[in-house]
């Protein structure tokens, strides 16, 4: 089964298909696409770190009522975190990941801290269910850790999992590793980690020097009907050694004719 890149870091390619990731800017990128009629998504999987500098970037981008909903693919690695994210969108999902904080299951129906970023008066629930499923115009969008996905990251195990969660989109994490295509109709998107953390596999990228490169990413999904566009977040260094959030876009529709 051969499947359609969408980004050129996209590993196991097996389609001769020109990457549709489309670059909206080069530099430090400070506005959120401005329409939202049925709700954005946040997948920011995993968050392994909540106070490096790559995080602190991109909370200057991510502000309360600029988004609908937050799906978080699992390692839920500290309380400030789970904070951040519920005074971001009010609506947020949680998936269970293999390093999740241990926290009381008594707030699930915490209420919303009515000052931004105020500490909770209890603690997260824990997230049991190891993937959701959310339904968002024409599209259905199944979301997981991706522990479960064996072998890791792999695009058949990946597309058997969206065939039995009958799923359009499948966002998955765990990998750490930015990845967004296309297979057999249905779209895959792993959005990387916020916080950059280091990602394993066999196909680690390396620099010159050996050492790995870890790009931190995040991605919004803004859902029109049965269209999916995808905004990618990355911080990228310069020629200078200076990084910056650049952002890309690529868009999905549903029974497109390939």
């Amino acid at each position: 089964m051969s499947r359609r890149p969408l980004h050129p870091g996209s590993r196991k390619c097996k389609s001769n298909h020109t990457p549709q990731l489309a670059p909206l800017a080069n530099k430090t990128h400070r506005t959120f696409p401005q329409r939202y009629p049925y709700c954005s998504l946040a997948p920011p999987s995993p968050l392994h770190n909540d106070s490096n500098a790559h995080t602190t970037k991109f909370k200057k981008l991510l502000t309360p009522g600029k988004i609908g909903q937050i799906l978080c693919l699992g390692n839920l690695t500290s309380h400030s975190v789970y904070t951040f994210l519920r005074n971001l969108a009010p609506d947020l999902h949680l998936v269970k990941g293999d390093f999740d904080i241990s926290v009381s299951p008594a707030a699930a129906a915490a209420p919303q801290p009515t000052a931004a970023y105020a500490q909770p008066t209890e603690q997260p629930a824990i997230p049991t269910a190891l993937s959701k499923v959310v339904t968002h115009g024409g599209l259905r969008i199944g979301f997981t850790h991706g522990h479960t996905i064996v072998p890791p990251g792999d695009p058949d195990s990946l597309l058997i999992a969206a065939r039995q969660m009958d799923v359009d989109v499948l966002c998955w994490g765990g990998t750490c590793k930015f990845e967004a295509y296309e297979m057999e109709g249905k779209f895959f998107i792993n959005p990387g980690s916020a916080t950059g953390a280091v990602s394993w596999g066999a196909d680690v990228e390396l620099d010159s020097e050996g050492e790995e490169v870890s790009t931190p990413s995040f991605v919004l999904m803004d859902v029109q009907g049965d269209v999916l566009v995808l905004y990618v977040y990355q911080l990228r260094k310069d020629a200078n050694g200076v990084e910056n959030v650049a952002v890309e876009k690529v868009s999905y529709r549903k029974n497109a004719s390939s």
